[in-house]
């Protein structure tokens, strides 16, 4: 295959008056659109790719999907109709509006490509040294590590399962490697029992643990087997190392008889499937996975590059605090300190008031169940002048978020902006931080945890519940964002500033 369709040096211009006008100042494919050329280039594949041959997909086209359907989590079918159907990936792909795209394998192809040449680390250190350069990421920097699951294209398998199938593909490995020396030297019927396919069924836990400790006991003989008789290219099979590897965890010896007692190693760094050995049984919180682990590891900015503003800085809780107190209390010269968050979800139902009726009782509320619908709605307070922004939305999700925060933005049009905000996985999204980097004048200043008290929007979300919920009932949606519009007008008319009074 070879490497005959060049990368377009810049967007086609129909694509770019007709797209531009539809993404936001902060996308991240209007970024990538613009800047792709400073990263990816043709000849960075070229070594890839014969002289001659049939022409194949742009390897820096797929490069890019690739990295797309790893932010947006989609398999290689969808990513492949995306790339067809969205216009902001056409943007970023320098692609006219009629583009038709390519064949979904031909991204499975270009991974099995990069690995067989060797180049998946060259692609990585292009895309960091883009970012060193630009002053994105620093060396020497603090850096926090979290993970995140990826799950394995294997079934989850019991230890009886697991040995069983150990020994199906070890035996199948030997035949194939070696089909004289397996009739020769081991018995047909140890090569019958394990060769072949056989559904496990047991009448008992005690017919199970038998038949466990005879598979066990096979699994030992053939390994003496293969150490005494097999041939080099034999015993270093990688089907006969597995073997070895899933006994040793699997099962250890007694000291009385020659039978084998099950370890009931589960989870761990141990084997989990004989058929993918780097995958494992691990337990994040509440889930549980046959599969890898992600490390992804953040570096935090150094002083001097104030885009992000993390606890990780300050040493101690009382300096964290204290941080943000003081932009409270003496706020930077024109800048906006701005206090965002999200509150919710609310059900359309009725919502109780604390009066008390003229005759000295709780008002008679007749109960409500059940839910109509359900509501979240996004705040940034200001509490230097008391203005507010508030919008809502139907889910809290990442991308209602980056809306929201693009609204932020055109609302309060002049100075810097500083937004406080707490550790909710939204606000670090890679979707937020990139549209962090699109706005220099924004810095991200994120409150220790439990500590909600230094959010300034929580006195905001008091009053937004006693304007527009306490003492109504919502029977659709739209009523209730009718309310929270009407107590949001009602605020800026009558609004005043919030004074931090309490000492750091």
């Amino acid at each position: 295959m070879s490497l005959k369709e060049r990368f377009p040096a810049q967007v086609p211009v129909e694509t770019a008056r007709f797209v531009e006008p539809l993404l936001s100042e902060g996308s991240i494919y209007r970024f990538i659109g613009q800047e792709i050329d400073q990263v990816f280039s043709d000849d960075d594949f070229a070594a890839m790719y014969a002289d001659e041959g049939r022409p194949g997909v742009n390897p820096v086209i797929l490069a890019l999907v690739t990295r797309f359907q790893f932010v947006e989590k989609l398999p290689d079918r969808a990513a492949a109709q995306m790339a067809v159907m969205r216009l902001d990936w056409k943007y970023a792909l320098r692609q006219s509006l009629d583009w038709t795209g390519f064949h979904y394998s031909d991204l499975c192809n270009f991974r099995k490509r990069l690995l067989e040449h060797e180049r998946e680390r060259g692609v990585f250190e292009r895309v960091v040294t883009y970012l060193r350069e630009k002053g994105y990421v620093q060396a020497g920097g603090k850096q926090r590590t979290d993970s995140t699951h990826i799950l394995g294209a294997v079934r989850d398998l019991s230890t009886v399962e697991l040995v069983r199938e150990t020994l199906h593909i070890t035996v199948c490995a030997l035949i194939s490697a070696d089909a004289p020396w397996t009739v020769r030297y081991l018995p047909a019927s140890l090569v019958e029992t394990y060769a072949a396919y056989q559904r496990l069924n047991w009448a008992s836990k005690i017919e199970m643990t038998e038949h466990l400790q005879r598979m066990a006991t096979d699994g030992e003989w053939l390994w003496r087997q293969l150490q005494q008789f097999g041939t080099p290219a034999l015993q270093t099979l990688l089907e006969v190392r597995t073997l070895r590897r899933v006994l040793n965890e699997q099962f250890r010896p007694s000291r009385e008889t020659v039978s084998y007692t099950a370890t009931g190693h589960y989870r761990g760094n141990y084997i989990a499937t004989p058929y993918d050995t780097d995958a494992r049984r691990s337990t994040q919180r509440t889930t549980q996975w046959v599969g890898y682990k992600l490390h992804v590891t953040e570096t935090i900015s150094a002083p001097q590059q104030p885009r992000f503003i993390s606890p990780s800085d300050l040493t101690r809780s009382s300096l964290k605090k204290g941080a943000i107190i003081s932009l409270y209390q003496t706020p930077p010269v024109n800048t906006h300190v701005l206090c965002l968050d999200e509150l919710g979800p609310f059900s359309m139902k009725t919502y109780l008031t604390s009066r008390w009726s003229p005759h000295g009782y709780h008002p008679h509320v007749v109960p409500d169940y059940g839910r109509r619908g359900k509501l979240w709605t996004f705040g940034a307070f200001e509490p230097a002048s008391g203005d507010v922004l508030t919008t809502t939305a139907l889910a809290r999700r990442t991308d209602d978020f980056r809306l929201f925060l693009d609204q932020v933005a055109a609302h309060w049009p002049e100075g810097d902006l500083i937004f406080i905000l707490d550790n909710l996985s939204i606000h670090r999204a890679f979707d937020v931080k990139f549209w962090a980097l699109a706005h220099p004048r924004v810095r991200f200043l994120f409150q220790p945890t439990y500590a909600p008290w230094l959010n300034l929007i929580e006195p905001w979300w008091k009053t937004l519940r006693s304007l527009a919920l306490k003492g109504r009932r919502f029977e659709t949606v739209d009523q209730m964002v009718r309310a929270i519009c009407d107590a949001t007008l009602y605020w800026l008319d009558h609004r005043h500033p919030f004074r931090w009074r309490k000492a750091a």
